[in-house]
């Protein structure tokens, strides 16, 4: 177990092509070497509710970028972060896989008494979730040509508009 431990806690170095690949995956919602995925529990107001959960991307420390010093990375990920994790949340309202267990149980109770509002949520997810297709395809089109952190910052900056 030790073993595993400290092989977890190992530096990795990556070069900045790698970083940069990375960054752009996490702003599509996309785990990778350097960014993952966790899940923090979410104020239920008291339900219980196992569903309720936020999905937040953090930065794996263990992984050193040449040139890059670990707190000018750390500053430099925050939006990256921000935006995995939007992208993320708002897959899960567009995916029916992840909502399922959702629908059904309202479905039981509600769905003869609120077919209109399930219409229009359905109507909503599919939008989002086309949305998001655009999205990705957009920025891995814009892959090939991001070169350099102020490339990447750049398309960050326009990239960040589209969810805020």
């Amino acid at each position: 177990m030790l073993e595993f431990i400290s092989q977890e806690l190992t530096p990795t170095y990556i070069t900045m092509n790698h970083f940069i690949d990375h960054a752009m995956h996490l702003m599509c919602g996309r785990e990778s070497k350097s960014f993952c995925l966790r899940k923090a529990e979410a104020d239920d107001g008291g339900t219980g509710d196992m569903a309720n959960f936020e999905l937040l991307f953090k930065r794996n420390p263990c992984v050193i970028v040449h040139g890059i010093s670990p707190t000018a990375l750390n500053n430099f990920c925050r939006p990256f972060l921000e935006c995995g994790s939007a992208y993320k949340r708002l897959s899960r309202i567009g995916s029916t896989e992840e909502r399922s267990p959702h629908v059904r149980r309202n479905s039981i109770d509600c769905i003869q008494q609120f077919s209109k509002k399930n219409a229009i949520f359905q109507s909503f997810s599919t939008f989002i979730s086309n949305y998001l297709k655009v999205y990705e395809t957009v920025i891995m089109v814009k892959k090939e040509s991001v070169g350099t952190l102020t490339q990447l910052h750049a398309l960050m900056n326009v990239s960040h508009s589209c969810f805020y």
